[in-house]
């Protein structure tokens, strides 16, 4: 008689390019007399691999609607990145990072799947807490290698920071009213 069986194996990529497989070796022993057993010829076709390199990503700008606002007020930031690596980046969460306490922007759920060499931008709006100045230094995200499953590293950024000002808003007080007939 003769039998058909499947086999799996897990190959280790060690750089990024296109990877033909197209033959394996096997070998057999018959269970009840323990002698080689002849196996046919590999009738499979090649398979070809893509290796990518992980994802790299890197903060390439940020701007902000204005610099200057009262107590109470908002500005909307943006912050661009790029994938300067192979694989696509699976990114689920963007924070700006500041470097005072005068503003606040919490943290953004997002859903962005960042293809090598393409680039994105997230738009924050930052609210007010105090007076004074604030700089808004960088950026935080948290993304994953949509290959892999492993969280992607943040090149160092290269950014230039904003500085914000944040001062009282304008008031007035009425000395004196005076009345007429």
């Amino acid at each position: 008689g003769s039998a058909q069986a499947s086999f799996a194996c897990t190959l280790t990529a060690v750089s990024a390019g296109t990877v033909s497989v197209s033959t394996a070796t096997f070998s057999a022993t018959n269970v009840n007399t323990g002698g080689a057993v002849a196996v046919a010829a590999n009738l499979a076709g090649t398979v070809e691999v893509l290796v990518q390199s992980p994802p790299l990503l890197r903060l390439i700008g940020l701007q902000a609607s204005r610099t200057a606002l009262s107590s109470g007020q908002t500005l909307q930031a943006t912050l661009t990145a790029s994938n300067a690596g192979g694989a696509t980046a699976n990114i689920t969460r963007a924070r700006l990072v500041f470097a005072g306490s005068q503003l606040t922007a919490g943290p953004q759920p997002v859903s962005v799947n960042l293809a090598a060499g393409q680039q994105t931008t997230f738009t924050f709006t930052v609210g007010t807490v105090g007076v004074g100045n604030t700089d808004i230094t960088s950026a935080v995200l948290a993304a994953t290698d949509s290959n892999s499953g492993r969280a992607v590293p943040i090149s160092p950024p290269a950014l230039t920071p904003v500085t914000v000002t944040v001062v009282s808003p304008p008031g007035f007080k009425i000395k004196t009213i005076v009345a007429s007939k």
